[in-house]
């Protein structure tokens, strides 16, 4: 019985190996799940990962809308972020713009207090100088 057992264990094992296989040959877009076959498709530049073309779209008009600071690779894994410029054929120029819009914003909004501070402490300075110069 233990005999029968194991042979049907290597068998389950040997056709998982199979399947593994298969899957592993196959190209998958990770957005939709799917199998990459002959629609478009894009490869982004920075890690080479592979998606549908109009998933990657949709992927990046939502992290743009989202307003996102930076672009990233939708496979979770990828720690690589995405050049907008790589992505000119398939985004709308007013996305990008958008895209570019969204960033310039997110600075000044993070960086705002800083370059108040610094400033207000420069004239500062300058008054003390013109106050201990005058007396």
């Amino acid at each position: 019985m233990q005999e029968d057992e194991e042979k049907a264990y290597a068998e389950e094992m040997e056709t998982f190996r199979k399947i593994n296989q298969d899957c592993e040959s196959k190209m998958i877009c990770t957005i939709c799940l799917s199998e990459l076959m002959s629609e478009k498709i894009f490869v982004l530049d920075d890690c080479n990962h592979v998606y549908h073309e109009d998933c990657l779209k949709e992927h990046i008009l939502n992290e743009i809308n989202t307003r996102k600071p930076n672009l990233s690779c939708p496979d979770g894994d990828c720690p690589s972020k995405i050049n907008i410029e790589s992505l000119r054929n398939i985004i709308p120029k007013e996305e990008i713009e958008t895209f570019y819009k969204n960033t310039l914003e997110n600075y000044v909004d993070t960086h705002a207090l800083d370059v108040f501070i610094k400033r207000n402490l420069i004239d500062s300075e300058k008054i003390l100088d013109v106050l201990v110069s005058d007396s």
